[in-house]
């Protein structure tokens, strides 16, 4: 059996996380995706696996697999990446397609692979547990999924106007079998690439488009059914519910990262030694938490502990200061948020805030991997904010930083 992971994509409702790494590199428990799936595919018995990539490709390199680039990544989907690797659609054996945003425990990909069918589609029975969990009305993004009398799949992908139309939820996953592949190919070339589907151009077509084209072609596809076990992160609102989830332990609600290309990890899994460092130094939100022109620096950092994820106009107050760091050395406790210079009467930070904005950033590299940070902690703890100031770092941390700073 052979798997490709479709990952050539921007991810632009992951920014700034994907500001410098594609969108399946993004890490949940402080391990990427992709990572995460290709995992799951070789505990399944698939070493065959193909990524196609495009956005940031040289990052996907560290996964291990083959990759064939979609150079037109920018202005193509799903569609036209798949085809990129149309000469492993042979009918030598199954093929397994995923999306690189996904990830799921391994009786999920046993269930898609036992179930027969010319094209099979991994359905989540239970989708509502997901959906109420990422967003506040499921409709709003949970797409149609009807299934008729004899159980295949007769329409998928659509704008859904109530429950009633949703059956189940596609999560990206599915299965071409072989004797199926060959047709495959010639359906889609016979498509006319002058025309519009769905209102979007052929080179650009989504790929439950294609499905549903297949469907109206008198194609039978067939739900391989699941029930949870599954996650997809489109958006950093998903990653910052994700890792809250983890770090409480209510993730098992919804999957078994265990079962889903690795061991889920706690901050004090990732941080061995200076768990206790970390959360002695997190500084309780000052009673005025926010002055209509300032911003205290204890302030932000209470609050990206409290987000676990930080939030965009976190990361750019948090790059600013890192600025600070790396030019001179020092960090005041309060800053003007139009120039971003210290505050009237504002005195420098303290050590403990020092220590805790430090950890701040070891956190946010695990999270993200952008060297930004790993470098704004080296530099902290080696440079002029050392220096300056009486800190006194735990070895575990330099060691640590150290170690990161060599792995780059």
């Amino acid at each position: 059996m052979k798997a490709v992971i479709l990952a050539a994509g921007f991810g632009s409702r992951l920014m700034p996380y994907t500001a410098n790494i594609p969108k399946g590199m993004v890490q949940l428990g402080g391990v990427p995706l992709i990572s995460r799936q290709v995992s799951t595919m070789r505990t399944g018995g698939i070493s065959n696996i193909t990524i196609i990539g495009g956005y940031r490709l040289q990052h996907l390199e560290d996964v291990g697999c083959p990759i064939i680039e979609n150079l037109d990544f920018e202005t193509t989907n799903m569609v036209t990446s798949l085809f990129k690797a149309r000469e492993l659609f042979d009918d030598s054996e199954d093929i397994i397609i995923g999306y690189g945003d996904i990830i799921y425990q391994s009786d999920v990909l046993d269930t898609l692979k036992s179930t027969g069918g010319e094209i099979v589609v991994t359905t989540d029975r239970n989708w509502m547990d997901l959906w109420k969990t990422r967003m506040s009305d499921p409709l709003d993004d949970a797409e149609t999924f009807k299934i008729d009398d004899q159980g295949y799949i007769v329409e998928l992908g659509q704008k859904a106007q109530s429950i009633n139309e949703i059956h189940g939820q596609y999560i990206g996953l599915i299965k071409i079998s072989k004797g199926s592949q060959k047709r495959l190919l010639e359906f889609y070339d016979g498509l006319d690439p002058a025309l519009l589907f769905e209102g979007r151009p052929h080179k650009a077509m989504y790929l439950t488009t294609l499905l549903q084209l297949l469907i109206q072609s008198s194609w039978q596809l067939t739900p391989a059914w699941i029930e949870n076990g599954w996650l997809e992160i489109d958006t950093v609102e998903d990653l910052q519910i994700f890792h809250q989830k983890l770090v409480s332990n209510t993730l098992p609600d919804l999957i078994n990262l265990e079962s889903a290309g690795g061991k889920g990890q706690t901050y004090d899994d990732i941080l061995p030694g200076i768990s206790d460092f970390i959360s002695a130094r997190v500084i309780l939100v000052r009673s005025e938490i926010e002055l209509p022109t300032s911003i205290y620096v204890d302030t932000l950092i209470s609050g990206v502990f409290r987000d676990v994820i930080p939030l965009a106009e976190q990361l750019e107050l948090l790059d600013r200061i890192a600025r600070k760091i790396e030019i001179v050395g020092r960090v005041f406790e309060c800053y003007s948020t139009t120039d971003f210079k210290p505050a009237h009467g504002a005195v420098l930070a303290s050590s403990t805030t020092l220590e805790a904005l430090v950890a701040v950033y070891l956190c946010i590299f695990i999270c993200t991997q952008d060297i930004r940070y790993i470098n704004t902690v080296v530099k902290a703890l080696n440079g002029e904010l050392s220096t300056n100031h009486d800190l006194d770092w735990p070895p575990e941390l330099m060691q640590w930083a150290d170690s990161a700073a060599n792995r780059i």
